[in-house]
């Protein structure tokens, strides 16, 4: 794979910055591997488990390397950011003598949480981290929070504070010459959230939850915008989850400025509210309908349609953690302790933004030269396999890729996904360490 690198990360050792990028471009060309299969000798393993458990190395100064790596991407774009964030866990309840976990959803499952702000183009071209916070419970609290009669506690000893984390990190990190949508579902519809004074090019788009009070109408939110005019309507292609398969769906578009009523003394807040509803969806499945909300005046159908167009690209942040934790087994590290766990968490979280970034690319700039990320020998052998001539562009070459990893290219098939590729990325390097080896003997 092309060199990945963090030009900007200071461990405070210049050997521990260089064996930081080894491993990133180690676990990149070999996704879904253990730490000393993707090392490949016992040498570089040995330095994997000294880099994960050495005091020295601070989880977040690796972050704070990949933000600013971000930060430049953003300012080479042209249009407003997208940032999605999201929370996911990471279970390690059968790593029993991993030291420092919380509980997760239950008393019984035990590992660490994690809230993630992904920038993403307006074409969905993920850029990369721009916030991360990460927390362990404490199992002595489990259950406090549905206590009743206990006080009320300030926003910031709350979980949800992490959706105005990200919302403050965003903002102190994004180029002030650039506007950044904040992008959010159902769990982020707070008070607070819309309630946070923000700079004038930070705004925020939630997918509603509540049905919420309004200021001066008898009306709730929902029985309002349902009640308004329908506009005009949008088609769109709904991403694929557990519940439901890739499919077309046309959404009726309704939209209407709204004042949510006063709370907590925070005081009355104008917004923007959107209908997206599909009418007629077939037999047995159940439909999409969204209500949104946003800080972004929205007085054209265009801009209606723009808005909806941004939250159907939060589903990325969701692909960015099935990465990590599909992709890259984060949750198979066997390093028994909170802090070691951490440090390679952030190492793998690059190496997954990185897989689900060459996916984009080869879908948004099928036509760049193939150099752009993978080396002359990768072609070469990719080249040789296929029993094709050398790619021109990354189309082609990300292709011969997937085929690897089991794409069938056949006429009607959709683009590859991330799963195919890191699949066919793995298979690629054994083929190429196969390659060398027969070199060096002949």
């Amino acid at each position: 794979m092309e060199i990945t690198s963090l030009p900007n990360l200071a461990l405070g050792d210049k050997r521990l910055d260089k064996r930081c990028n080894q491993l990133i471009n180690s676990f990149i060309s070999r996704p879904s591997m253990s730490i000393p299969e993707a090392c490949g000798n016992w040498k570089t393993t040995k330095g994997a488990y000294r880099f994960f458990t050495n005091n020295s190395v601070n989880a977040d100064k690796i972050l704070q390397a990949h933000y600013l790596q971000t930060c430049q991407k953003i300012s080479e774009t042209n249009d407003a950011i997208l940032v999605a964030q999201d929370t996911t866990d990471i279970d390690y309840t059968t790593h029993t003598s991993t030291k420092g976990l919380g509980y997760l959803q239950g008393e019984r499952l035990f590992g660490i949480k994690i809230h993630s702000g992904l920038a993403i183009t307006q074409n969905g071209t993920p850029l990369g981290l721009l916030s991360q916070t990460r927390w362990i419970r404490n199992i002595n609290e489990f259950g406090k929070r549905r206590m009743k009669g206990k006080e009320k506690r300030p926003m910031e000893a709350k979980e949800s504070n992490r959706w105005l984390t990200t919302v403050r990190e965003v903002e102190m990190r994004i180029p002030k010459n650039k506007e950044a949508i904040v992008i959010g579902d159902r769990e982020s519809d707070l008070y607070e959230l819309f309630a946070l004074k923000r700079k004038h090019n930070i705004h925020l788009l939630v997918r509603a939850k509540y049905n919420r009070y309004l200021w001066g109408v008898q009306k709730r939110l929902f029985t309002k915008i349902s009640s308004t005019e329908k506009k005009d309507t949008l088609t769109i292609s709904v991403q694929k989850t557990l519940q439901r398969h890739i499919r077309k769906v046309e959404l009726s578009i309704r939209f209407t400025n709204v004042t949510l009523a006063s709370k907590y003394g925070h005081g009355a807040i104008r917004l923007w509210a959107l209908e997206a509803k599909e009418e007629k969806p077939p037999q047995g499945v159940k439909p999409i309908h969204w209500i949104l909300l946003t800080t972004v005046p929205v007085k054209t159908i265009d801009k209606a349609k723009t808005i909806i167009d941004w939250y159907t690209k939060r589903w990325l942040i969701e692909r960015f953690h099935y990465t990590l934790k599909s992709g890259c087994k984060i949750e198979q590290l066997q390093l028994r302790d909170k802090k070691r766990l951490e440090r390679a968490i952030s190492v793998f979280e690059i190496v997954a933004w990185r897989l689900l970034w060459i996916t984009h690319e080869s879908r948004e700039h099928p036509d760049e030269n193939y150099r752009k990320i993978l080396t002359e020998k990768e072609w070469h052998i990719l080249s040789s396999i296929n029993k094709k001539d050398r790619p021109e562009t990354i189309q082609e070459g990300i292709l011969m890729i997937a085929r690897l990893g089991g794409f069938l290219a056949r006429k009607g098939d959709r683009n590859p996904g991330v799963k195919v590729l890191w699949i066919g990325i793995r298979r690629l390097t054994d083929i190429m360490q196969g390659w060398q080896l027969a070199k060096d003997e002949a």
